[in-house]
């Protein structure tokens, strides 16, 4: 196979990986984030009901 060829392949490989590792990355942290970010609940809102 040509050398060309070989240095494309390997290229658009790295290429995928990091695309893989960044989109890892970001559910990793919209998972750490969400759970901060969501509205603190006091025990009586439990049942949701409106006052």
């Amino acid at each position: 196979m040509a050398n060309w060829i070989k240095a494309l392949l390997i290229l658009s490989g790295m290429c995928v990986v990091v695309i893989l590792l960044d989109t890892a990355w970001d559910v990793f942290d919209a998972a750490l984030t969400a759970p901060l970010a969501a509205p603190r609940r006091h025990q009586h809102d439990v049942g949701g009901a409106q006052r």
